[in-house]
């Protein structure tokens, strides 16, 4: 469950305040995709580090911390859930998993979080869906937001 979410109607603000600095992994195949979802991301004043496809986003995301992932499902090498079901496999429910897919019904709402994932944003994204999201689930401690720094 996700921690309660703030009020707000300036999601940007916050997170900048709240979260800049924080690095997110953002495993995206698509180029328009990967960098429409970078710039969003950037102008809240997060730490984008991007993975073209499954296995490389799987090897960043056991390599070093991240505040959050963004996760797209169809990529090649390996898909989005299977990369999902073995970061949780090694490193468990600590680190926020973010579906970010095209793939929006109910059926695959479930095979997101049946792979671990912990919620869902529709692309294309609506930046304030996203800003949303991060905002529910980037929520780090002082000392991890420190160790979760670029």
């Amino acid at each position: 469950m996700p921690p309660d979410q703030p009020e707000t109607t300036d999601a940007p603000a916050l997170l900048r305040r709240g979260h800049a600095g924080c690095r997110v992994l953002l495993a995206e195949d698509n180029p328009v995709n990967r960098l429409v979802a970078e710039e969003l991301l950037r102008s809240v004043g997060l730490v984008v580090e991007s993975a073209g496809d499954g296995a490389l986003a799987l090897e960043m995301a056991r390599s070093r911390p991240y505040a959050l992932i963004l996760m797209d499902l169809q990529m090649p090498v390996i898909g989005g859930l299977d990369a999902a079901r073995a970061i949780r496999a090694r490193s468990g429910p600590q680190i926020p998993i973010i579906a970010m897919t095209a793939d929006d019904s109910p059926c695959d709402r479930a095979a997101c979080l049946a792979a671990g994932m912990n919620d869902h944003v529709a692309k294309p994204v609506n930046p304030s869906e996203l800003f949303a999201t991060l905002l529910r689930w980037l929520a780090p401690s002082a000392s991890d937001r420190d160790q979760l720094r670029a």
